[in-house]
């Protein structure tokens, strides 16, 4: 019996261990990034809440759920979508993800990445609608664009449209 309760014990100890609250969610680095020379990539981040591990639907989490057409989804122990991505210079489709309860919405655009900068994706929820809109720390809202993916939740599944 002692041994079952020590068992319990290590496997509960372990399972708290994994992953510290308020780490560093998972953050996407594309193979073309090197990421010894910050001035050659640049940086889009959402702001997302992370209180809680095992009930992550009660956080409201903004995240990329795809790049380029490339869904970024995660499988591990806490599968999830990151919510930085380290980009190369030039112009990119991002699509975004909102979670909040059992309510999702994703959203598209797409917006010219200059290496050195750091975009930041802002949102607010109003009226059951969910807005964004893209910051530079240096120049401020950055002008974006519409993406050419014609339904986003296929994009998320990797299917491409018929014409």
């Amino acid at each position: 019996m002692k041994y079952i309760a020590a068992i319990i014990m290590i496997l509960l100890l372990s399972g708290c261990a994994s992953r510290p609250l308020n780490s560093d969610p998972y953050v996407y680095i594309p193979d073309s990034v090197d990421v010894d020379h910050p001035e050659e990539y640049a940086i889009i981040k959402t702001i997302s809440e992370h209180n809680h591990i095992f009930f992550a639907g009660l956080d409201e989490r903004v995240q990329i759920s795809s790049l380029d057409g490339q869904s970024l989804f995660k499988w591990s122990w806490v599968s999830e979508y990151p919510i930085v991505s380290y980009l190369p210079q030039g112009v990119h489709e991002v699509t975004l993800r909102y979670a909040y309860l059992n309510t999702y919405a994703y959203s598209c655009f797409s917006f010219y990445a200059d290496k050195g900068m750091i975009y930041t994706v802002n949102h607010a929820v109003s009226d059951r609608r969910f807005k964004y809109w893209v910051e530079a720390e240096t120049v401020g809202r950055v002008p974006l664009g519409k993406c050419k993916t014609e339904n986003i939740n296929q994009a998320e599944s990797g299917q491409k449209s018929q014409p």
